[in-house]
């Protein structure tokens, strides 16, 4: 039997942490992990990036909000990922230099902006 990845790393942060903690996870936690996440005093904040089932969301985001936890959908989307890359001023991105960015600029102008529209 297989732990999953939010009891697992609840289970180590709060060894070493005694403040307030994001768990960042991939999918929204079932029921389990949500009652497992909510044992810890210091759980915060949950930042997902996708459901697995739409329909049993409903019982663990009430608790979640019951108890506080601030609980965020990540938006990676393309179209995302460009605008934090190139539009917010403050992005802690230092994946390309000034030189790339403005090619990978370039780049798009081409292909997105230059498509024709039917």
């Amino acid at each position: 039997m297989g732990t999953h990845s939010e009891q697992n790393a609840a289970s180590h942060i709060t060894r070493i942490m005694k403040e307030p903690f994001t768990a960042y996870v991939t999918i929204f936690p079932c029921n389990d992990c949500t009652n497992n996440l909510l044992a810890y005093r210091s759980f915060s904040r949950l930042v997902f990036k996708s459901f697995y089932d739409e329909r049993e969301i409903e019982g663990p985001l009430e608790r979640f909000f019951q108890r506080g936890v601030k609980v965020c959908r990540l938006n990676l989307s393309p179209e995302r990922l460009i605008d934090i890359v190139f539009n917010e001023p403050d992005a802690k991105i230092t994946v390309w230099d000034s030189e790339q960015r403005e090619r990978i600029k370039g780049y798009l102008d081409k292909t997105i902006f230059s498509q024709p529209t039917h």
